[in-house]
C-alpha cells in the first residue's frame, strides 16, 4: 500500500471511530510501528489530526464538518464509483446542478467526454474542476455568500439567483440520512437545498455507505418522491427497507 494510500485509509478509519491506535494501524495497514508513526506525524502537521499516546483523533474542529479537502479524501474509491454512476444518468442536451459537495466534485471527471451539457453550481472548487477537466461545457456559476466549510454560495442572494432556473437533472449530498429522512447541520444549506429539490426535473443525492444512519440537526426532506438515491448495497438492510417502503424505487444502488 502506497503512502497516500494509507493515509486515506487513516483518515477514513479516524472518521468511523473518531480515535486510532498505532498498533492497530499496524496490523491493519501491514506496515511496521515505526511506519505508522511518521505517517502519523506527517499527518498532525498538516492539521488533519491530533497525536495521542498510542495514537491519534480528530482535531476538535473536525468533529462535526471536517473541511471539503478532507472529505474529499475520505472514501474516495467509493465516492468516484457513484461518481461514475450519477454520470451515467447525464445526456447530451441536459442541464445539470452540481452542488458543492466533496461527493460531487467526482462526478467531473466523468464529464470530459460530454457534449452539450450545461452545468450550473454555487461552489468555487466545483467550477475550476470544470474548467480544468471539461473546459467545452457551458459553465454557470451562482453568487452569494460563500461558506468556508462547504466551499460554496448559500443565503438569499444564492436562493433568489437559483428560483430563476429549472435544470434536468440536480446531483448533490449532505450529512447524512436515516430512516426519517435526508439531514443536514446548516439552516442556509438546507433551504438551498430545498430549493434545489423543487428547481430539478429529477434530484440525485450522492451517498456513500459512512452516511447510512447518520442524523444532522434539520431534515431537509422525508422521503417522498422527489428525489432518489444513489449509494452503495452494503447500505444496512433495514434503512433499505424502509427507504423503499416510503418511496418505491427511490434507491439505486452499485
Amino acid at each position: 500500500m502506497f503512502l497516500q494510500e494509507r493515509h486515506h485509509r487513516i483518515l477514513e478509519l479516524l472518521n468511523e471511530n473518531k480515535r486510532v491506535i498505532v498498533s492497530d494501524l499496524s496490523d491493519i495497514l501491514n506496515v511496521s510501528v515505526d511506519t505508522i508513526r511518521r505517517d502519523l506525524s506527517h499527518m498532525e502537521s498538516q492539521k488533519l489530526l491530533v497525536r495521542t499516546f498510542g495514537g491519534a483523533i480528530l482535531p476538535d474542529n473536525m468533529n462535526a464538518c471536517p473541511s471539503l479537502q478532507i472529505r474529499k479524501e475520505l472514501y474516495s474509491g467509493e465516492k468516484s464509483l457513484l461518481g461514475k454512476k450519477a454520470a451515467d444518468l447525464i445526456q447530451s442536451g441536459d442541464t445539470i446542478f452540481l452542488e458543492g459537495s466533496s461527493t460531487t466534485l467526482f462526478i467531473i471527471p466523468y464529464l470530459k467526454d460530454k457534449e452539450d451539457v450545461t452545468v450550473i453550481t454555487n461552489a468555487i472548487e466545483v467550477a475550476a474542476e470544470i474548467i480544468n477537466t471539461a473546459p467545452h461545457l457551458t459553465l454557470y456559476v451562482i453568487g452569494g455568500v460563500v461558506k468556508s466549510h462547504i466551499g460554496g454560495a448559500v443565503g438569499s442572494d444564492a436562493l433568489l439567483k437559483l428560483r430563476e432556473f429549472r435544470v434536468d437533472k440536480v446531483f448533490l449530498s449532505t450529512i447524512g440520512f436515516t430512516e426519517e429522512g435526508i439531514f443536514d447541520t446548516d439552516f442556509d444549506e438546507v433551504l438551498f437545498k430545498r430549493q434545489l429539490i423543487a428547481c430539478g426535473s429529477k434530484v440525485y443525492f450522492l451517498f456513500d455507505a459512512s452516511k447510512a444512519n447518520r442524523m444532522g440537526t434539520i431534515i431537509i426532506s422525508s422521503y417522498d418522491g422527489s428525489f432518489k438515491i444513489i449509494s452503495e448495497q452494503k447500505l444496512p438492510d433495514k434503512l433499505k427497507e424502509k427507504i423503499e417502503a416510503s418511496a418505491p424505487g427511490t434507491l439505486i444502488l452499485s
